[in-house]
């Protein structure tokens, strides 16, 4: 059983939830220590590895020590990841992925990285409102017809989801759709 608090991540809601880390008695490649959580996300890097702990990921020192990104910034470049780079350093390098079909993208606002609050389906999308919904739809540049045929056969598990995140600073939703 894990015997530590996991560190916060500013722009990870809540990442045992969204399944990015698990408890495991493995020891983590950075620090050779086994802290009872084990990363289970992606981590881009001329070498491969597996076994990352949280708190590697939130200090910076897997990234660093391996070169790698937890987010690839493919895509940063673009209007919509206007963003500081200081930003980018946080999400690409101390912030963990989460799982994805597609390329991970992280959806930014206000100026700053949003808040990776999941992947969802039908049922998470209507718990969070209809402005919500309508607020995602648009920045997922999905057309109505289009959004009325997939709302109803999304599910966050499975082949067709959303990857949902809010702005920390005025609480717009945001994301786009995953699909296999």
């Amino acid at each position: 059983m894990p015997d530590s608090e996991l560190p916060t991540f500013r722009y990870f809601r809540d990442p045992v939830a969204a399944g990015a880390f698990a408890p495991g008695d493995v020891v983590c490649q950075c620090c050779e220590r086994s802290r009872g959580w084990i990363y289970q996300g992606s981590f881009y890097s001329e070498e491969e590895i597996d076994d990352l702990c949280p708190w590697c990921i939130a200090d910076g020192s897997a990234a660093a020590r391996f070169d790698g990104e937890f987010t690839a910034d493919i895509g940063w470049d673009l209007p919509r990841w206007d963003v500081p780079h200081d930003v980018i350093d946080v999400i690409a390098h101390r912030t963990p992925g989460f799982p994805t079909w597609q390329d991970r993208r992280w959806w930014t606002h206000c100026d700053d990285g949003a808040e990776f609050v999941g992947m969802a389906g039908t049922d998470e999308m209507i718990a969070l409102g209809d402005d919500a919904i309508e607020q995602v739809r648009t920045t997922a540049e999905v057309p109505v017809d289009q959004w009325a045929e997939l709302l109803p056969i999304l599910r966050a598990d499975g082949d067709a989801s959303v990857a949902v995140f809010r702005c920390l600073h005025c609480g717009a939703y945001g994301g786009y759709l995953d699909l296999s």
